[in-house]
């Protein structure tokens, strides 16, 4: 039996334990798992309370950036660091071509891997994005279910190396976000294995092991569009049916 956020019944007393720059992390935050155990009503539909809950939790988010500035990447707290790399930036790169599309394009993937992996094993940035993995359910409105702190974390700082060799801030922050949206339709239980694209992609199955509890599937599948870099790097699990 799988579980969102929380361990399976069976692993309730396991403890897993995540040593990081700044001290080890627990990875058991509820005890009582039972609470966690992924629910799916009888028509295979998320419950309202869950997507209500998820969608508060965007417009709150939304409301806070809103309040800093409308969103603009100045209001970050890595936007002097963002300002300093492209100063000294060493090209100047433009979305003109292919060669550079595909260049942010995967760069960007490469980034936003160890920025995840990240968010899930220091403290500091998991203290935001905890929230998106609180609900007990794994349904679209999750996808938005954001922390209200992420841009006083500084997690964007991250994608800075992007900046400093030639793309501009806002740039590459604009990507960030069409690599957001792209996440959107992987917070689902409903849609299956997709072949040969597991292979490549973050799909919903690969997602879903990311956001489950079991001992299995911890610290798994961190990328953003493509899966390739858990590969690379080890970090990649794939969905059992046996769990």
């Amino acid at each position: 039996m799988r579980t969102v956020d929380g361990h399976c019944a069976a692993s309730a007393q396991a403890v897993r334990t995540t040593h990081s720059p700044i001290g080890p992390i627990r990875r058991d935050f509820e005890p009582q798992s039972e609470r966690f155990t992924l629910t799916i009503s009888a028509t295979g539909m998320p419950s309202v309370m869950q997507t209500i809950s998820g969608i508060s939790a965007s417009i709150a988010s939304r409301i806070e950036s809103a309040a800093k500035g409308g969103g603009t990447y100045t209001t970050e707290a890595s936007a002097p660091v963002f300002a300093f790399a492209y100063r000294h930036r060493l090209f100047t790169l433009n979305l003109d071509s292919v060669a550079n599309v595909a260049l942010l394009f995967i760069g960007l993937e490469f980034f936003y891997y160890w920025f995840h992996r990240s968010s899930h094993t220091i403290r500091w940035f998991w203290n935001s994005h905890s929230v998106h993995h609180s609900p007990n359910q794994l349904n679209l409105a999750a996808a938005y279910r954001l922390g209200w702190m992420g841009r006083i974390t500084g997690a964007t700082i991250f994608f800075t190396p992007l900046s400093l060799l030639g793309f501009q801030p806002r740039m590459v922050l604009a990507a960030l976000t069409l690599n957001l949206l792209y996440q959107f339709w992987i917070h689902a239980e409903w849609i299956p294995k997709l072949g040969w694209l597991e292979y490549v992609l973050n799909t919903p199955s690969a997602h879903r092991v990311h956001h489950a509890r079991n001992v299995e599937y911890l610290d798994a599948n961190y990328g953003g569009v493509l899966i390739v870099f858990d590969r690379l790097f080890g970090t990649y699990v794939e969905e059992r049916e046996d769990l």
